[in-house]
């Protein structure tokens, strides 16, 4: 058996972490890829627009009222996360926005607007914009923060 050589070990380790990084390089350009403004803008109006007939129809039934105030950003911020894959901060506004369309809807013509429900409306904003970021892997948030590092591109 020849007699290992010291840096043998270091070239190993070279060839480990630049394949690492590029696994985290694909990864990354994978989460921009499917990432879309529109498909999340797409996926907000579809959870909206149920969320509405949901609205409609629950408060026709006079049910409880926290499960009618939450039902609105819970179904845009899971449309916009299957539609929309978003991660980004700024693409988590346009759920957030949607969720505020909602609620303006509901208030100016569906239920009459009572100064308690002003309590609601941030907390549904925030549940949309929660619910619409789709969960990362730990390979995809390495990649997000090597990004931010700027190793890639």
């Amino acid at each position: 058996m020849p007699p290992r050589l010291e840096r043998a070990g270091k070239i190993d380790s070279a060839n480990r972490a630049r394949a690492k990084l590029e696994m985290m390089e694909n990864a990354y350009h994978a989460l921009k890829q499917r990432q879309s403004p529109y498909k999340t803008l797409l996926g907000s109006l579809l959870g909206a627009v149920l969320a509405l007939i949901g609205f409609v129809m629950i408060a026709a039934a006079d049910t409880g009222m926290v499960f009618l105030y939450l039902l609105p950003p819970t179904l845009i911020g899971l449309g916009a996360r299957i539609v929309g894959q978003c991660f980004e901060w700024p693409l988590l506004l346009i759920p957030g926005a949607s969720a505020a369309f909602v609620y303006l809807t509901v208030f100016g013509y569906v239920l009459p607007f009572q100064s308690a429900d002003l309590i609601v409306v941030p907390l549904g904003i925030a549940l949309a914009v929660f619910l619409a970021r789709k969960p990362l892997s730990d390979l995809e948030k390495n990649a997000l923060w090597q990004a931010r590092l700027g190793k890639f591109d």
